[in-house]
């Protein structure tokens, strides 16, 4: 029962957790028979410099903005701090991925990321057809609305273990490094969600766009 505890905490995570083995062994003690009283836990954070921001393209139904995290008790019963969220090792490498698999190419990379409003927002590019035809097929099921969530995948900085009774295997994260976020068919956070709006605001770009491209071929066919 306990090992069956420790290895959902660990890896059983719609987050991506990156786990250091310290980590690993604190959570173990804290599953096992460490008291309830435990220390925060933290390393050291090291501040990537600052890229230039990515330029958004037109999009023609391709970027879509979504609120990536926010400080709700999650469906590991953990939190997450907002204002801990360090992201600038993330801007050098924005990658949007799809369900937290690194070892696909990602279908997307982030403009821009930034906070607001209690709220880890984001704004993701998709790929176009002619990179990847597996990040148009996510865009489709976007636009379609049958994908509508995010998730974070981050490593920890700061931590405590939950209090709460109720949550009795919880981790409040204090401080966390973005590693990358993912399009995901079911969320973490109940709030990691695309910005109301976007599928109808894609869609009339996107429509927008193919008539300009019809223009462009009808005035080079002389018609």
């Amino acid at each position: 029962m306990i090992a069956d505890a420790i290895q959902h905490r660990l890896y059983g995570s719609a987050n991506r957790i990156a786990w250091r083995s310290e980590d690993v062994s604190a959570v173990t003690a804290r599953l096992g028979s460490a008291p309830r009283s435990v220390a925060a836990v933290s390393r050291d954070y090291v501040p990537a410099l600052l890229p230039t921001a990515a330029k958004a393209q037109s999009d023609g139904g391709r970027i879509f903005t979504f609120t990536i995290s926010t400080a709700t008790v999650d469906r590991m019963g953990d939190t997450i701090a907002v204002q801990g969220w360090k992201l600038d090792a993330f801007r050098k490498n924005p990658v949007v991925l799809w369900g937290h698999d690194g070892s696909l190419l990602p279908v997307g990379r982030a403009t821009e990321v930034w906070i607001q409003g209690g709220r880890l927002k984001a704004t993701a590019e998709l790929a176009p057809p002619d990179v990847s035809q597996y990040a148009e097929r996510v865009r489709k099921m976007i636009l379609g609305g049958f994908l509508t969530a995010t998730s974070v995948g981050f490593a920890p900085l700061k931590y405590v273990f939950s209090e709460d009774k109720r949550r009795p295997y919880g981790i409040d994260f204090l401080e966390q490094e973005l590693l990358e976020f993912s399009i995901v068919t079911v969320p973490a956070n109940p709030d990691a969600l695309l910005d109301p709006g976007q599928t109808a605001k894609a869609l009339t770009g996107a429509a927008a766009k193919r008539a300009r491209d019809l223009d462009l071929i009808r005035i080079r066919a002389g018609l």
